[in-house]
Parts: structure tokens; sequence; C-alpha cells
């Protein structure tokens, strides 16, 4: 298991965080993976789609957003539902 731990300091509140674990969902060029040198890679390709649902379908994703991992979704990536203001973002 990879493990890594980062101090981050905020100047907002002046409080000092010694993280062990951080998930970096910044994008395909994350800093946060350059930072704690999780790898190079030359290239990302996704999907998204934006989709318009019934208003009582958007209801469920009032207060959620959903992330698939694992082989079944993409072998070397993940599936997610990110609502919208009146549709969901759905890609992989």
């Amino acid at each position: 298991m990879f493990s890594t731990s980062i101090s981050l300091f905020s100047l907002s509140s002046l409080s000092l965080y010694l993280l062990f674990q951080v998930i970096g969902a910044d994008g395909a060029n994350s800093r946060i993976a350059k930072e704690i040198d999780a790898g190079e890679y030359d290239y990302a390709i996704a999907f998204q789609e934006r989709i318009r649902i019934p208003e009582d379908k958007m209801a469920y994703y009032r207060d959620l957003a959903e992330m698939y991992v694992g082989d079944d979704v993409s072998p070397d990536f993940y599936g997610w539902v990110f609502p919208k203001y009146d549709h969901v973002a759905v890609g992989e």
C-alpha cells in the first residue's frame, strides 16, 4: 500500500494539518499527484455526457455524486455521475 504524509498550512485559518491520505480530485494534470510524485501520465482520455433527467430523478442527486471504480467500469480510470444545475454529467 502506498502512503505518504503532507503538511498543509492554511493562512486563512492559521492552522497546520498533517495529512496521511490525500485524494487528488483535480483532474488529469493533478497538482496533487505531481507534488507527491505519484507518477507521470503522457495522456488521459475521458468521455463525459451531460444528460437532462426529470426533476424527480434529479432530486436523488441533490446531495450526492457517484463514483465507480473497478475493472467492470474502467480498467485504469473511474466512472462518475455528477449533478449539475439542471442535468447530470456522466463520464468515464
